[in-house]
């Protein structure tokens, strides 16, 4: 079943975001069979990185959550680098 994750960053986290892009992009690697669409969210004028879009063929809403929980980024949301993850069924 696909699943829309949408992350969105708190400002002023670039540094942060691109200390953790090898690690996000191998957690990606993971599901690469199942990504049906993801990509950067970004500014009105495209210059800063807003967050972050996934739709993910998961088998149920508990793989969505973790998909979420457990990306890199997702991971560090305590620290500041993620504001919000909402999860929706498409």
């Amino acid at each position: 079943m696909p699943f829309y994750v949408y992350a969105q960053d708190q400002s002023d986290v670039a540094d942060q975001l691109e200390a953790l892009c090898e690690e996000h992009w191998s957690y990606m690697d993971g599901f690469d069979s199942r990504l049906i669409l993801r990509g950067p969210t970004v500014s009105d004028d495209g210059e800063e990185h807003t967050g972050s879009v996934h739709v993910v063929d998961l088998p149920d809403r508990a793989a969505a959550e973790r998909f979420a929980r457990e990306e890199p980024f997702g991971r560090r949301a305590s620290t500041g680098i993620s504001r919000s993850s909402r999860r929706r069924c498409c």
